[in-house]
């Protein structure tokens, strides 16, 4: 009887868990259906046998899924049942729109194209350069290695052999280069995963904490604890250093060569003798800024619809091939900027010109208005504003208090 008994308690053990295996699965075919929106097959399908990469190159891409594979198993097989929380409760359906969001921006960023040169006569044709392909100083970079010339902002990937357009670095996690293309979308992975991670250490932390639980689910629930934590603390700085160059406007590639430009132009006006490199290194211009403010500069990588920027779908906006740069005179910025620098501007103590109107050192004049050269002008400029609108509040409020006691 004890043998009897015993089998069919194992037999019922196996029945409730196949049972809650097609019940999940019919859950989850929603969430399935809408990756697959997000992801195109055929993209997916050359990703895995094609794109010129050996499959040793690719064996990084599924240790990511293998590992994201193991945090989602962990959550929905071993946190969800000790929690005593269903597949449509607010904790679980939270969590798998951070997952599948998170599994989609993925393959997203590593089957979407970063984005390269046209294959026409017009971008290969040597001594023949496009006008895109002409720097603010004149210069053209030509690329012996694919025979084209490279518009700005583009690099050639050493892993790839092939010029990107915006490119910002290769990425072996996901066998791509991160470029123009899909910028958007390795954004959106860190994000996503992130969220997902920080979910999942504070929801099992809590249940670790709060409740008294079997010897093996606490044993799983703190090595997957210890997973998430470990991911989340790479994740996330990673995430928030991209989150600042998007802001900026600017990649990981340029955020290293701009330091080693300003060496060279510190080196070359401290009076070392440098030679031709020297005097080579004095005649470069400041590299070109592409900050536009922070709006314009999310639209630039995430889209043109801030309504579709958690989605991962659309293309960035632009050509790729051409960016407009914030040294570029816009429309109605004089004017805005009359106020501040103004010669007739009138301080608190009723001079004329002084601080205040005067053009700040470093700044130059484009169509009436001023442009920074640098981060500390501004700061110094707009403090030197604030001091004068409070002199003069105060005065005002002054006179004010004055005529009310007379």
């Amino acid at each position: 009887k004890s043998v009897a008994a015993a089998a069919q308690e194992i037999a019922g053990l196996v029945g409730g868990a196949c049972g809650g295996v097609a019940r999940i699965s019919g859950e989850l075919a929603g969430g399935a259906a809408s990756l697959a929106c997000c992801v195109s097959l055929p993209s997916l399908s050359e990703f895995l046998h094609g794109k010129g990469q050996p499959l040793p190159d690719k064996l990084p891409v599924g240790f990511v899924v293998w590992i994201l594979g193991m945090l989602y198993c962990a959550f929905v097989f071993t946190y969800m049942p000790a929690a005593g929380l269903t597949l449509d409760s607010p904790t679980s359906m939270i969590f798998h729109a951070f997952f599948f969001l998170a599994m989609a921006s993925f393959i997203k960023a590593a089957t979407t194209e970063p984005g390269g040169v046209p294959d026409t006569a017009k971008w290969r044709t040597y001594g023949s350069p496009p006008p895109e392909a002409v720097a603010p100083d004149g210069s053209t970079r030509w690329c012996e290695k694919t025979g084209c010339y490279k518009p700005p902002r583009a690099h050639t990937c050493g892993m790839t052999d092939a010029v990107v357009l915006r490119m910002d670095h290769y990425c072996p996690w996901i066998a791509n280069t991160v470029g123009w293309g899909n910028h958007k979308f390795f954004f959106q992975f860190l994000f996503y995963a992130t969220a997902a991670c920080g979910m999942f250490n504070v929801s099992v932390i809590q249940l670790l904490v709060q409740a008294t639980l079997p010897a093996l689910t606490k044993f799983l629930l703190v090595g997957a604890e210890g997973l998430a934590a470990l991911l989340g603390a790479i994740l996330g700085p990673f995430l928030l250093f991209h989150f600042w160059l998007l802001a900026k406007n600017s990649t990981t590639i340029e955020f290293v060569e701009k330091p080693g430009h300003r060496r060279r132009q510190e080196r070359s006006g401290s009076g070392e003798e440098e030679g031709d490199k020297g005097e080579e290194a004095s005649a470069l211009p400041p590299p070109p800024s592409y900050d536009l403010g922070v709006y314009e500069n999310f639209r630039s990588v995430l889209g043109e619809n801030p309504l579709l920027w958690w989605a991962p779908v659309g293309a960035p906006a632009g050509d790729g091939v051409s960016f407009p740069t914030a040294d570029a005179p816009s429309s109605g910025r004089a004017e805005d900027e009359d106020f501040l620098f103004a010669g007739s501007a009138t301080a608190a103590d009723g001079s004329h010109g002084g601080a205040v109107g005067s053009r700040p050192s470093g700044a130059s004049a484009q169509g009436g208005g001023v442009v920074w050269t640098s981060s500390s002008e501004f700061v110094e400029d707009l403090s030197v504003g604030i001091g004068a609108v409070g002199r003069a509040l105060s005065s005002s409020a002054g006179e004010a208090s004055a005529r009310l006691s007379s």
